[in-house]
C-alpha cells in the first residue's frame, strides 16, 4: 500500500509537472546569478561583451534623458558593473560632443523598470532571467499545442532550459532571451490560428515592431513571419480586410525606429565602419558547419540533445502540418548568421546567435519526445540529455563566465 503522503506528492507532482520543472529551472539560474555576482569572472569581468553598453545606455537614459554617452563612457559611470578603467567604444561618434550607441535600443528600454529600482547587478540578472523563464512556458505551451503531451512539452522546456545556449544566456544582458519570447510567442500565436482560429492580429503586429528594436539582425525573423501571418489571415481564415488590424502596429513602431535611426545617426546604416555584414560564398558552407559542429561554439558539441531535434524534423516532414511552418523561419535566418564575421557571438557563451530561434527549435524536439516508446529512443533521450547537462553545470566548475573570443 502507498503511503498518504507520497499519494499526496504524486498527485501534486501530477497537476503542477509544468510548474516543478520551471520552479527547478528557476533554481538553477537564482544559482547562476549567484555564481556571476560572486565568483571572479574571466579577467575579472563583472560584465562582459556587450552588457556593460546596454547598461550605459539605460543609465543615460534614466539619468541625462537622452541617448548620447559622450558623458558616460568614464569609469565613474561603470564602476558599479565594470572593474576596469577602459571600455572600449561602442559608439558612433556623430559629432565630436554627440555619441551614439551602435546598439539597438530596445534592451536598454528594458532595463529602466528595473535601474528606477536598483543598481545591484544581481538583481538586474534575475530580472532578465524572469524574461527566460516566461519564454520557456510560451515554449511549452507551443509543443503542447503541437504534441498534446505535456510530458514531452515539460521534457523539452526542462532540457532547453538548462542546457547551453538557452541556459548561460539566461541572466545576461544580451538581447537575445527577449527576443526568444517575442519569436515564442508569435508561433503560439499561429498555432491557435492554425488549430482553432484565434487570431488577435494587434498584438501580432506589435510584436514584429518590437522585435527589431531588439537588434537589426532580427529583420530576416520580422519579414518571414509577416509572409506567414499573411498566409494565414488570406488563406486559412480567409479575412484578408483584417490585415490592416497586423499592419497599423507594426509599421507604428518600425516608423518610430526609422526616425530613431535618422535623427541621431542621419541614416539606416549604423556600423559603416565594421565588418559585422560582411559575406563570403566561399566560408558560407565552413560557417554553417562551425555554427553547429565548432569544438567550442557549437550549438551541438555544446549541447548534443539538440541533434534530436534534426531528428524530430523527419517526423515534422512526414506529418506535413501546417502548425510547424514556422521552421522555415531558420532559412531566413541561418544564412544571415552564417554571413556574419563573428558568427560566433563574440564574447559570449557559445550559439548566442541561436537563442532568438529557440522556439522553433523545440518544435521539432518536443515532436522527438513525444515518441519516446522504445527503449533504445529512451536510451538516446537520456544519454543526450545527460551530457547537454553536464556541459552546461561544468561552467560552475570552471571559475568561466562564458566570455571567451573565438580565436
Amino acid at each position: 500500500m502507498v503511503p498518504r503522503n507520497n499519494l499526496a506528492l504524486n498527485s501534486f507532482l501530477n497537476k503542477n509537472f509544468r510548474l516543478c520543472i520551471l520552479m527547478l529551472i528557476g533554481g538553477t539560474y537564482f544559482l547562476y546569478a549567484i555564481y556571476f555576482d560572486t565568483t571572479k569572472q574571466p579577467i575579472g569581468l563583472r560584465t562582459g561583451g556587450d552588457e556593460p553598453h546596454y547598461l550605459l545606455t539605460a543609465k543615460s537614459l534614466l539619468n541625462d534623458k537622452d541617448f548620447n554617452l559622450k558623458n558616460n563612457y568614464n569609469p565613474s559611470q561603470w564602476t558599479d558593473f565594470y572593474n576596469y578603467a577602459q571600455l572600449d567604444l561602442h559608439v558612433v561618434k556623430v559629432t565630436p560632443e554627440a555619441w551614439y550607441s551602435i546598439h539597438s535600443p530596445g534592451l536598454s528600454f528594458l532595463l529602466l523598470p528595473i535601474l528606477l529600482v536598483t543598481s545591484n547587478l544581481f538583481l538586474i540578472r534575475i530580472y532578465l532571467a524572469i524574461f527566460a523563464i516566461l519564454s520557456l512556458v510560451v515554449i511549452f505551451e507551443v509543443c503542447y499545442g503541437l504534441t498534446g503531451n505535456r510530458f514531452a512539452s515539460g521534457l523539452t522546456i526542462a532540457v532547453v532550459g538548462l542546457t547551453r545556449p538557452y541556459f548561460t544566456h539566461s541572466i545576461l544582458l544580451f538581447p537575445e532571451i527577449i527576443a526568444s519570447l517575442c519569436i515564442s510567442l508569435l508561433i503560439l500565436r499561429h498555432i491557435l490560428i492554425i488549430r482553432h482560429n484565434q487570431v488577435n492580429l494587434v498584438s501580432i503586429g506589435i510584436l514584429l515592431g518590437v522585435i527589431p528594436y531588439l537588434h537589426l539582425r532580427y529583420l530576416p525573423l520580422v519579414l518571414f513571419f509577416i509572409i506567414l501571418f499573411t498566409f494565414d489571415v488570406i488563406i486559412v481564415l480567409r479575412k484578408i480586410q483584417r490585415l490592416f488590424e497586423m499592419f497599423l502596429p507594426f509599421i507604428l513602431l518600425i516608423t518610430g525606429l526609422i526616425l530613431y535611426y535618422v535623427i541621431l545617426f542621419g541614416s539606416l546604416d549604423v556600423d559603416k565602419e565594421q565588418t559585422f555584414w560582411s559575406f563570403s560564398m566561399q566560408s558560407l558552407a565552413l560557417t554553417f558547419y562551425n555554427i553547429f559542429f565548432n569544438p567550442r561554439k557549437g550549438l551541438f558539441t555544446n549541447a548534443p540533445i539538440y541533434l534530436l531535434s534534426a531528428v524530430g524534423l523527419f517526423h515534422v516532414i512526414k506529418e506535413k502540418q501546417l502548425e510547424y511552418l514556422p521552421l522555415l523561419a531558420l532559412v531566413f535566418y541561418l544564412p544571415l548568421i552564417a554571413s556574419f564575421g563573428n558568427w560566433y557571438g563574440e564574447w559570449s557563451p557559445a550559439a548566442r546567435y541561436l537563442v532568438v530561434v529557440t522556439g522553433v527549435l523545440s518544435m521539432p524536439l518536443a515532436t522527438f519526445f513525444a515518441r519516446l516508446k522504445t527503449w533504445r529512443t529512451k536510451f538516446i533521450f537520456y544519454f543526450l540529455s545527460t551530457i547537454s547537462i553536464l556541459i552546461s553545470a561544468s561552467i560552475f566548475l570552471s571559475n568561466n563566465s562564458g566570455f571567451v573570443q573565438l580565436q
